[in-house]
């Protein structure tokens, strides 16, 4: 028995944005507990000092060496890689943006606005942690472009049923 694509849509919607904050979720947690195993100093007087305190003696730290820094990109980049599949899967579901899912010419493998498309995915997941700002446009946008295309399929006619 096949489900409601409508319903199955509703669904993947909701999976979409509840998958990027926790993606979001996962990795800054794991920054936090890193940071805090990395500099356990840090955080010793944080009951008994005020913020700009604690951020005088941030400064003084000695930066990570090349493991931690090494271990902190690895995480960076498994959230980018996490997120760039996660908004390439909903926009392949939608077909948006439409230019970057039309049929391509007879010969050509790739549109190259679907080409595009991916650059634009693939910047915005590896800069996600410096550059916040995109990364929330980008879910905004296709939270919207779900609920439309939700709205649209809503309001067309059902396929006919053909019956054996």
């Amino acid at each position: 028995m096949s489900q409601n694509p409508i319903e199955q849509l509703r669904i993947e919607r909701r999976s979409y944005i509840i998958g990027t904050l926790l993606v979001w979720a996962v990795i800054l947690t794991t920054w936090v507990i890193l940071i805090v195993s990395m500099y356990p100093q840090l955080f010793a007087y944080a009951k008994h000092e005020t913020f700009q305190q604690a951020m005088s003696r941030a400064q003084q730290l000695a930066p990570p060496d090349w493991h931690q820094q090494l271990l902190l990109y690895v995480i960076e980049l498994v959230g980018a890689v996490a997120l760039f599949f996660l908004n390439w899967r909903f926009s392949f579901l939608l077909q948006r943006p439409q230019k970057a899912f039309i049929a391509p010419p007879p010969g050509v493998r790739m549109p190259a606005a679907r080409w595009l498309w991916l650059l634009v995915l693939l910047f915005n997941s590896m800069f996600y942690l410096t550059l916040l700002l995109p990364q929330l446009v980008l879910t905004f946008v296709m939270a919207g472009w779900g609920k439309q295309e939700i709205t649209r399929r809503s309001a067309a006619p059902p396929p006919p049923q053909v019956s054996l």
